[in-house]
This record gives structure tokens, sequence and C-alpha cells, in this order.
């Protein structure tokens, strides 16, 4: 149940790049209550999924701004961080699945556990 965040992420992130928060912060919001390693990985995929909307963003700001002059090292960052939106949950969703706790590699820690939650740090 712990590798659902993870999966969720990877359909939507297969059609448009920056969707894959949607599925993993479903499933998330679905299952946190129910289990709290769902909740942690859900953490961990939300804040990886918000790393690259992050990192593409700037990415495509840093295109347009350079005006196509940075194209030659933007366009293979954003096919990268495309490839990692895909493959990386699939291998968080089979580490999971065997019971480890996965961290996504390169990814910020943007989600914490808040008082008003009822659980402390």
């Amino acid at each position: 149940m712990a590798s659902y965040p993870h999966m969720a992420a990877v359909v939507p992130a297969v059609l448009t790049p920056g969707l894959g928060l949607a599925g993993a912060g479903a499933a998330w919001l679905f299952g946190r209550h129910f289990n709290p390693r769902v909740d942690a990985q859900g953490r961990a995929a939300i804040d990886f999924q918000l790393t690259l909307i992050l990192a593409g963003a700037s990415s495509y700001a840093g295109l347009v701004w350079a005006g196509g002059l940075m194209s030659d090292a933007a366009l293979p960052l954003l096919l990268a961080m495309y490839f990692m939106s895909v493959v990386t949950p699939l291998f968080a969703a089979t580490a999971t699945s065997r019971g480890e706790d996965w961290r996504y590699p390169l990814s910020l820690r943007l989600m914490r556990r808040h008082a008003c939650d009822g659980q402390t740090r």
C-alpha cells in the first residue's frame, strides 16, 4: 500500500509532465490516515514531484529568458527531468513494495510534519 503514491505519479507524468503531482497527492490524501508508511512515502513522492516542477519551470524560464541562447543546455535538462519523472517512481514503488523506505535523489524536502497533524517531528 505504501507504493501507491509512487505508482500514482507515473501514469499522469507519462501523459503530461508535472501532472504526477496530482496522482501522488491524491494517493497520499486518501491513504495517509490509514498507514504511517503511506504518509511518509506519499510525502516523499510529492516532494520529488514538486522538485521536478520547480526545476522544470526554472529551466523553461531560462530557455525563454535567454531567447533560445540556452536551448542547447535547457532542452536536454528538460528531457532528463521527464525521464526521471517516469522512471524514478518505478524504482521507488519497487523498493517500497519490498518494505524499504525510499528517498528520492536530488529531492527537496518541502513537506514536513506539522504539529496540527497530531504527530511530532
